[in-house]
Protein backbone atom coordinates (compact mmCIF):
# COMPACT_ATOMS: atom_id res chain seq x y z
CA UNK A 1 0.00 0.00 0.00
CA UNK A 2 1.13 3.63 -0.74
CA UNK A 3 -0.76 5.83 2.25
CA UNK A 4 -0.45 9.71 2.42
CA UNK A 5 -0.86 11.08 5.71
CA UNK A 6 -1.80 14.56 6.70
CA UNK A 7 0.71 16.07 8.62
CA UNK A 8 0.03 19.71 8.32
CA UNK A 9 -1.12 20.17 12.09
CA UNK A 10 2.65 19.20 12.75
CA UNK A 11 4.48 22.46 14.18
CA UNK A 12 0.77 24.23 14.48
CA UNK A 13 0.84 24.50 18.07
CA UNK A 14 -2.90 23.12 17.26
CA UNK A 15 -3.08 20.94 20.52
CA UNK A 16 -4.23 17.47 20.33
CA UNK A 17 -4.07 17.33 16.36
CA UNK A 18 -0.57 17.98 16.23
CA UNK A 19 -0.03 15.62 19.43
CA UNK A 20 -1.91 13.25 17.85
CA UNK A 21 -0.45 13.08 14.69
CA UNK A 22 3.21 13.31 15.42
CA UNK A 23 3.05 10.23 17.97
CA UNK A 24 0.95 8.60 15.64
CA UNK A 25 3.73 8.95 12.98
CA UNK A 26 6.80 7.90 15.24
CA UNK A 27 5.00 5.12 15.89
CA UNK A 28 4.07 4.05 12.57
CA UNK A 29 7.63 5.02 11.46
CA UNK A 30 8.88 1.78 14.15
CA UNK A 31 6.20 -0.55 13.46
CA UNK A 32 5.74 -1.05 9.52
CA UNK A 33 8.58 -1.23 7.21
CA UNK A 34 6.14 -2.32 4.43
CA UNK A 35 3.73 -0.16 2.75
CA UNK A 36 5.11 3.52 1.69
CA UNK A 37 3.88 6.66 2.86
CA UNK A 38 3.41 10.06 1.73
CA UNK A 39 3.84 12.86 4.64
CA UNK A 40 2.49 15.86 3.79
CA UNK A 41 3.58 18.82 5.49
CA UNK A 42 4.23 22.63 5.79
CA UNK A 43 7.46 22.85 8.32
CA UNK A 44 10.04 19.73 6.89
CA UNK A 45 11.69 21.40 10.11
CA UNK A 46 9.10 20.21 12.77
CA UNK A 47 10.25 16.43 11.97
CA UNK A 48 14.09 17.18 12.76
CA UNK A 49 13.75 15.29 15.60
CA UNK A 50 11.97 11.98 13.74
CA UNK A 51 13.64 8.86 12.68
CA UNK A 52 12.55 8.76 9.44
CA UNK A 53 12.39 5.49 7.51
CA UNK A 54 13.45 5.20 3.70
CA UNK A 55 9.94 3.89 3.34
CA UNK A 56 8.38 7.48 4.67
CA UNK A 57 8.53 10.34 1.66
CA UNK A 58 8.04 13.62 3.17
CA UNK A 59 6.21 15.87 0.64
CA UNK A 60 6.53 19.58 1.44
CA UNK A 61 3.49 21.96 0.98
CA UNK A 62 3.60 25.54 0.69
CA UNK A 63 2.35 27.28 3.04
CA UNK A 64 -1.30 28.93 2.09
CA UNK A 65 -4.40 29.13 4.37
CA UNK A 66 -6.20 25.93 5.24
CA UNK A 67 -8.84 26.61 2.06
CA UNK A 68 -6.06 26.77 -0.44
CA UNK A 69 -4.36 24.12 0.71
CA UNK A 70 -7.47 21.75 0.93
CA UNK A 71 -8.72 23.41 -2.53
CA UNK A 72 -5.89 23.42 -4.39
CA UNK A 73 -2.29 22.55 -3.08
CA UNK A 74 -3.49 19.10 -1.98
CA UNK A 75 -5.55 17.91 -4.77
CA UNK A 76 -2.72 18.93 -7.33
CA UNK A 77 -0.05 16.64 -4.83
CA UNK A 78 -2.87 13.74 -4.56
CA UNK A 79 -2.96 14.05 -8.38
CA UNK A 80 0.89 13.66 -9.29
CA UNK A 81 1.35 11.31 -6.80
CA UNK A 82 -1.98 9.19 -6.44
CA UNK A 83 -2.38 7.08 -3.10
CA UNK A 84 -4.48 3.97 -2.14
CA UNK A 85 -5.29 5.41 1.15
CA UNK A 86 -5.20 9.27 2.11
CA UNK A 87 -5.72 9.77 5.87
CA UNK A 88 -6.91 13.06 7.23
CA UNK A 89 -7.92 14.80 9.89
CA UNK A 90 -11.70 15.99 9.82
CA UNK A 91 -11.74 17.53 6.53
CA UNK A 92 -10.61 16.06 3.00
CA UNK A 93 -9.16 17.44 0.20
CA UNK A 94 -11.59 18.68 -2.44
CA UNK A 95 -12.48 16.38 -5.35
CA UNK A 96 -10.37 13.07 -3.66
CA UNK A 97 -12.21 10.11 -5.02
CA UNK A 98 -10.40 7.29 -3.37
CA UNK A 99 -9.98 5.76 -0.41
CA UNK A 100 -10.15 7.61 2.79
CA UNK A 101 -9.84 7.20 6.16
CA UNK A 102 -10.59 9.58 8.37
CA UNK A 103 -9.48 10.72 11.94
CA UNK A 104 -12.83 13.06 13.82
CA UNK A 105 -10.90 13.84 17.56
CA UNK A 106 -14.59 15.06 18.50
CA UNK A 107 -17.67 17.17 16.73
CA UNK A 108 -18.10 19.80 19.86
CA UNK A 109 -19.06 22.07 17.25
CA UNK A 110 -22.34 20.52 17.15
CA UNK A 111 -22.87 19.88 20.96
CA UNK A 112 -22.18 23.04 22.27
CA UNK A 113 -22.22 25.76 19.01
CA UNK A 114 -22.53 28.63 21.62
CA UNK A 115 -18.59 27.88 22.29
CA UNK A 116 -17.51 28.70 18.61
CA UNK A 117 -17.75 31.73 16.18
CA UNK A 118 -20.50 31.39 14.68
CA UNK A 119 -18.66 31.05 10.79
CA UNK A 120 -16.13 28.49 12.31
CA UNK A 121 -19.12 26.50 13.51
CA UNK A 122 -20.80 26.72 10.66
CA UNK A 123 -17.27 25.61 8.16
CA UNK A 124 -17.13 23.15 10.05
CA UNK A 125 -20.37 21.61 10.49
CA UNK A 126 -20.06 21.31 6.31
CA UNK A 127 -16.97 19.98 5.93
CA UNK A 128 -16.73 17.69 8.81
CA UNK A 129 -20.21 15.86 7.79
CA UNK A 130 -19.44 15.87 4.72
CA UNK A 131 -15.76 14.45 5.36
CA UNK A 132 -17.35 11.52 7.48
CA UNK A 133 -19.91 10.25 5.04
CA UNK A 134 -17.79 10.20 2.51
CA UNK A 135 -15.12 8.32 4.29
CA UNK A 136 -14.57 4.34 3.81
CA UNK A 137 -13.73 4.35 7.73
CA UNK A 138 -13.76 6.94 10.77
CA UNK A 139 -11.15 6.35 13.40
CA UNK A 140 -11.98 7.98 16.91
CA UNK A 141 -10.33 8.50 20.30
CA UNK A 142 -13.17 7.12 22.33
CA UNK A 143 -16.63 5.85 22.57
CA UNK A 144 -18.60 8.87 23.44
CA UNK A 145 -17.40 10.38 19.82
CA UNK A 146 -18.48 7.01 18.42
CA UNK A 147 -22.08 7.85 19.84
CA UNK A 148 -22.49 11.15 18.49
CA UNK A 149 -21.29 10.48 14.87
CA UNK A 150 -23.67 7.89 14.50
CA UNK A 151 -26.71 9.99 16.17
CA UNK A 152 -25.56 13.60 15.02
CA UNK A 153 -24.45 12.65 11.78
CA UNK A 154 -26.06 9.28 11.08
CA UNK A 155 -22.72 7.47 10.18
CA UNK A 156 -23.26 3.53 10.56
CA UNK A 157 -21.22 2.12 13.82
CA UNK A 158 -19.67 -0.15 11.33
CA UNK A 159 -17.98 2.14 10.02
CA UNK A 160 -16.05 4.06 12.76
CA UNK A 161 -12.76 2.44 14.66
CA UNK A 162 -12.14 3.61 18.51
CA UNK A 163 -8.96 3.79 18.85
CA UNK A 164 -7.82 5.60 22.00
CA UNK A 165 -4.87 7.74 22.09
CA UNK A 166 -1.91 8.08 24.12
CA UNK A 167 0.52 10.30 25.69
CA UNK A 168 4.40 10.56 24.52
CA UNK A 169 6.88 8.82 26.84
CA UNK A 170 8.14 12.33 27.67
CA UNK A 171 5.57 12.66 30.53
CA UNK A 172 6.19 10.78 33.07
CA UNK A 173 7.17 11.52 37.04
CA UNK A 174 10.89 13.55 37.64
CA UNK A 175 12.98 13.85 40.26
CA UNK A 176 15.16 16.21 39.27
CA UNK A 177 14.02 19.17 41.35
CA UNK A 178 16.38 21.21 39.98
CA UNK A 179 15.59 21.37 36.93
CA UNK A 180 11.27 21.46 37.98
CA UNK A 181 12.58 24.82 40.16
CA UNK A 182 14.60 26.27 36.92
CA UNK A 183 11.27 25.73 34.25
CA UNK A 184 9.27 27.28 37.09
CA UNK A 185 11.13 30.10 37.31
CA UNK A 186 11.08 30.10 33.99
CA UNK A 187 7.51 31.03 33.76
CA UNK A 188 7.32 33.36 37.17
CA UNK A 189 5.44 30.41 39.32
CA UNK A 190 6.44 29.90 43.08
CA UNK A 191 5.19 28.03 45.61
CA UNK A 192 2.06 25.48 45.28
CA UNK A 193 -0.10 25.41 42.60
CA UNK A 194 -2.60 24.34 40.39
CA UNK A 195 -2.87 23.51 36.94
CA UNK A 196 -4.95 23.96 34.32
CA UNK A 197 -3.33 23.16 30.68
CA UNK A 198 -5.17 23.77 27.03
CA UNK A 199 -6.44 26.34 24.53
CA UNK A 200 -7.83 29.32 25.69
CA UNK A 201 -11.74 29.51 24.40
CA UNK A 202 -15.14 29.42 26.00
CA UNK A 203 -15.89 25.05 25.83
CA UNK A 204 -13.07 24.24 28.28
CA UNK A 205 -14.86 26.49 30.94
CA UNK A 206 -12.27 28.10 32.05
CA UNK A 207 -14.42 31.18 33.40
CA UNK A 208 -15.81 28.28 35.71
CA UNK A 209 -12.23 27.51 36.76
CA UNK A 210 -11.50 31.22 37.92
CA UNK A 211 -15.16 31.02 39.63
CA UNK A 212 -14.29 27.88 41.74
CA UNK A 213 -10.69 29.62 42.53
CA UNK A 214 -13.03 32.78 44.22
CA UNK A 215 -14.66 30.10 46.21
CA UNK A 216 -10.94 28.44 46.67
CA UNK A 217 -9.42 31.72 47.85
CA UNK A 218 -12.17 32.45 50.00
CA UNK A 219 -14.15 29.76 51.46
CA UNK A 220 -10.69 28.03 52.38
CA UNK A 221 -8.40 30.35 52.37
CA UNK A 222 -5.98 28.11 50.44
CA UNK A 223 -2.30 29.67 49.31
CA UNK A 224 -2.25 28.29 45.74
CA UNK A 225 -1.45 29.95 43.03
CA UNK A 226 -3.65 28.78 39.58
CA UNK A 227 -1.44 28.46 36.86
CA UNK A 228 -3.01 28.28 33.38
CA UNK A 229 -1.61 27.65 30.61
CA UNK A 230 -2.66 27.22 27.01
CA UNK A 231 -2.51 30.06 23.57
CA UNK A 232 -5.06 32.12 23.07
CA UNK A 233 -8.18 30.74 21.12
CA UNK A 234 -11.22 32.18 20.11
CA UNK A 235 -13.95 33.67 22.22
CA UNK A 236 -11.09 34.26 25.01
CA UNK A 237 -11.73 37.88 25.96
CA UNK A 238 -14.22 36.95 28.88
CA UNK A 239 -11.50 34.75 30.32
CA UNK A 240 -8.73 37.70 30.30
CA UNK A 241 -11.47 39.75 31.48
CA UNK A 242 -12.07 37.64 34.52
CA UNK A 243 -8.34 37.14 35.37
CA UNK A 244 -8.05 40.43 35.47
CA UNK A 245 -10.47 41.59 37.10
CA UNK A 246 -9.83 38.72 40.03
CA UNK A 247 -9.90 39.74 43.80
CA UNK A 248 -6.81 37.63 43.60
CA UNK A 249 -5.37 37.98 40.47
CA UNK A 250 -1.86 38.17 41.82
CA UNK A 251 -2.54 34.42 42.39
CA UNK A 252 -3.77 33.30 38.61
CA UNK A 253 -0.54 33.06 36.61
CA UNK A 254 -1.38 33.26 32.53
CA UNK A 255 1.98 31.13 31.22
CA UNK A 256 0.51 30.90 27.75
CA UNK A 257 2.17 28.30 25.27
CA UNK A 258 4.94 26.39 27.08
CA UNK A 259 6.93 23.79 24.79
CA UNK A 260 6.32 19.96 24.79
CA UNK A 261 9.90 19.19 26.27
CA UNK A 262 9.15 21.57 29.34
CA UNK A 263 5.71 20.73 29.83
CA UNK A 264 6.61 17.47 31.35
CA UNK A 265 8.29 19.65 34.45
CA UNK A 266 5.28 21.74 34.96
CA UNK A 267 3.08 18.92 35.52
CA UNK A 268 5.18 17.64 37.67
CA UNK A 269 5.51 20.71 39.84
CA UNK A 270 1.87 20.69 39.91
CA UNK A 271 -0.23 19.67 43.32
CA UNK A 272 -3.09 19.57 41.56
CA UNK A 273 -4.15 19.13 37.64
CA UNK A 274 -7.73 20.10 36.96
CA UNK A 275 -9.56 20.02 33.62
CA UNK A 276 -13.07 21.27 33.97
CA UNK A 277 -14.53 21.34 30.12
CA UNK A 278 -17.93 20.99 29.11
CA UNK A 279 -16.85 18.79 26.67
CA UNK A 280 -13.85 16.91 25.19
CA UNK A 281 -13.11 13.93 22.45
CA UNK A 282 -10.77 12.52 24.19
CA UNK A 283 -8.64 14.43 26.77
CA UNK A 284 -4.87 14.03 26.06
CA UNK A 285 -3.71 16.72 28.49
CA UNK A 286 -5.57 14.49 31.29
CA UNK A 287 -3.56 11.15 30.14
CA UNK A 288 -0.26 13.20 30.04
CA UNK A 289 -0.98 14.51 33.97
CA UNK A 290 -2.14 10.90 35.34
CA UNK A 291 1.40 9.56 33.51
CA UNK A 292 3.87 12.20 35.40
CA UNK A 293 1.91 11.63 38.78
CA UNK A 294 -0.42 14.67 39.46
CA UNK A 295 -3.80 13.77 40.96
CA UNK A 296 -6.51 14.59 38.09
CA UNK A 297 -9.84 16.51 38.73
CA UNK A 298 -11.77 16.03 35.53
CA UNK A 299 -15.20 16.71 34.12
CA UNK A 300 -17.84 13.80 34.59
CA UNK A 301 -19.38 14.05 30.94
CA UNK A 302 -18.02 13.05 27.22
CA UNK A 303 -14.79 10.93 26.78
CA UNK A 304 -13.38 12.19 30.06
CA UNK A 305 -14.72 9.33 32.18
CA UNK A 306 -13.48 7.12 29.64
CA UNK A 307 -9.80 7.93 30.15
CA UNK A 308 -9.62 9.13 33.70
CA UNK A 309 -11.63 5.88 34.84
CA UNK A 310 -11.34 5.23 38.63
CA UNK A 311 -8.08 7.31 38.47
CA UNK A 312 -8.91 10.97 39.51
CA UNK A 313 -12.08 12.89 40.99
CA UNK A 314 -14.90 13.57 38.08
CA UNK A 315 -16.90 16.98 38.69
CA UNK A 316 -20.19 18.63 37.52
CA UNK A 317 -18.11 21.47 35.53
CA UNK A 318 -21.30 23.78 36.05
CA UNK A 319 -21.26 23.26 40.01
CA UNK A 320 -17.93 25.51 41.19
CA UNK A 321 -18.62 24.51 44.61
CA UNK A 322 -18.20 21.38 43.76
CA UNK A 323 -14.36 22.07 41.78
CA UNK A 324 -13.32 23.51 44.84
CA UNK A 325 -14.21 21.32 46.94
CA UNK A 326 -12.06 18.76 44.94
CA UNK A 327 -8.96 20.88 44.74
CA UNK A 328 -9.35 21.37 48.73
CA UNK A 329 -9.66 17.44 49.33
CA UNK A 330 -6.95 16.72 47.22
CA UNK A 331 -4.41 19.40 48.88
CA UNK A 332 -5.13 18.89 52.43
CA UNK A 333 -5.31 15.03 52.21
CA UNK A 334 -2.39 13.45 52.15
CA UNK A 335 -3.67 9.81 51.44
CA UNK A 336 -6.46 10.85 48.99
CA UNK A 337 -3.21 12.47 46.88
CA UNK A 338 -1.20 9.72 47.33
CA UNK A 339 -3.50 6.90 46.27
CA UNK A 340 -4.77 8.90 43.09
CA UNK A 341 -0.88 9.35 42.21
CA UNK A 342 -0.33 5.72 42.37
CA UNK A 343 -3.72 4.98 40.45
CA UNK A 344 -3.11 7.74 37.77
CA UNK A 345 0.21 6.03 37.14
CA UNK A 346 -1.29 2.63 36.90
CA UNK A 347 -3.99 4.09 35.05
CA UNK A 348 -1.49 6.19 31.89
CA UNK A 349 0.18 2.64 31.39
CA UNK A 350 -3.18 1.08 29.76
CA UNK A 351 -2.28 3.32 27.07
CA UNK A 352 0.83 3.66 24.22
CA UNK A 353 1.07 4.93 20.50
CA UNK A 354 2.24 1.69 20.05
CA UNK A 355 -0.94 0.14 20.35
CA UNK A 356 -2.48 3.01 18.65
CA UNK A 357 -0.17 2.84 15.60
CA UNK A 358 -0.83 -0.96 15.04
CA UNK A 359 -4.61 -0.27 15.29
CA UNK A 360 -4.21 2.55 12.50
CA UNK A 361 -2.37 0.47 10.60
CA UNK A 362 -4.75 -2.57 10.43
CA UNK A 363 -7.74 0.21 9.96
CA UNK A 364 -5.41 1.04 6.95
CA UNK A 365 -5.28 -2.43 5.77
CA UNK A 366 -9.10 -2.96 5.96
CA UNK A 367 -9.69 0.13 4.12
CA UNK A 368 -7.37 -1.02 1.73
CA UNK A 369 -9.06 -4.26 1.32
CA UNK A 370 -12.84 -3.67 1.17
Amino acid sequence: MRIGISAEFISMKSGGPESYIANLLKALMMIDNNNDYNLYVINQEALSDFNIPDNFNICPLKLYNPWIRNTVIMPIELARRPVDILHVQNVVPLGYRGKLVVTIHDISFEIYPETFPRAMRLRLSMLVKSTARKANLVLTGSENTKKDLIELYRIPAEKIEVIPYAHNRIYRPIKDQGQIERIKLKYGIHGNFVLYTGTLQPRKNIVGLIKAWDIVRQKYKLKYKLVIVGKAGWLYSDILRMIQNHTHSEDIICAGYIRDDEMPFIFNAASVFIHPSFYEGFGLTVLEALACGVPVIASNNSSLPEVVGDAGILINPYNHEEIADAIYKIVTNPELRAHLISEGLQRSEKFSWEYTAQRTLDAYKKTYLN
